[in-house]
């Protein structure tokens, strides 16, 4: 696919997603197309300019963020996050993918990857209206839970994607998270507690189960979860992966507590 053919389709997809700024990028992480208003408006569209590196384009903290989601398209995989910048006045929601060479729609190992291929959104005005509405809620003394922490877990257990409200619960970050096994954060006597549901959802018994858990936090503090898991498959059945929540319960279980504790002292 020539550098046309990219144009092309950037503008193409802009003219579906006219307040995004759409990348595509080579295996050296240089710009080969960069479209959209918001470069613009950023005052610096110099800085997206065919051949010039795609880290001198964001802030480091922001990059930081953003660089493993690039190098994941350059390997054939397609990912997507919500960033919050550091001093969360700003959230970005990045989509990435490869860019296959001719324009083909398959993608069979690297060599056939031309580069890849970004989709960044602003989200600030949604999320903090969101933001807005749950401060309501809790105003208005609505307890409902908060959204939970969502994860994406391959066959062996293995954290491949998380997002923000995952970290928030468990507070450790993304990358401390993402190639490391579930049940490393479990603990040990709830690490199997759903091994029989686990069996079923393989089997299609069951399209999905919830479970209690209990789990260490980054600060080494025990803490408890309601995890809710299901099941992706392939068109054959084939399982693909694991789509898991983590609604976190530990105020629920620490007023439960004492209930209890009042329950049996309370003269």
């Amino acid at each position: 696919m020539n550098t046309a053919q990219v144009q092309d389709s950037v503008q193409a997809s802009l003219r579906e997603l006219p307040d995004a700024v759409i990348l595509a990028f080579d295996h050296d992480l240089r710009f080969i197309v960069a479209a959209g208003t918001a470069i613009e408006r950023r005052g610096n569209p110099a800085a997206y300019r065919e051949g010039q590196s795609v880290e001198d384009a964001f802030p480091a903290e922001l990059w930081k963020a953003i660089r493993p989601l690039f190098c994941s398209a350059l390997e054939g995989e397609t990912r997507s996050r919500e960033i919050w910048t550091a001093d969360e006045s700003h959230c970005l929601m990045v989509d990435a993918g490869p860019l296959p060479l001719n324009g083909s729609g398959t993608v069979q190992g690297g060599a056939s990857i031309e580069g890849g291929l970004a989709v960044l959104r602003d989200t600030t005005v949604r999320r903090m209206a969101r933001r807005c509405t749950d401060a309501e809620r809790r105003l208005r003394g609505d307890l409902r839970p908060r959204p939970g922490g969502h994860r994406l877990l391959d066959r062996d257990g293995r954290w491949m994607l998380v997002n923000r409200a995952l970290c928030e619960i468990t507070g450790y970050t993304s990358d401390e998270l993402i190639g490391k096994r579930f049940d490393g954060i479990i603990h040990p006597d709830d690490a199997f507690s759903d091994r029989e549901e686990r069996q079923r959802l393989l089997t299609g018994e069951i399209p999905a189960f919830q479970v209690e858990k209990r789990y260490f936090d980054a600060s080494g503090e025990v803490a408890s979860v309601i995890l809710s898991m299901s099941l992706v498959r392939d068109q054959e059945g084939a399982p693909l992966h694991y789509i898991a929540q983590l609604q976190d319960i530990s105020e629920r279980k620490l007023f439960e507590e004492q209930l209890r504790k009042l329950a049996d002292h309370d003269p």
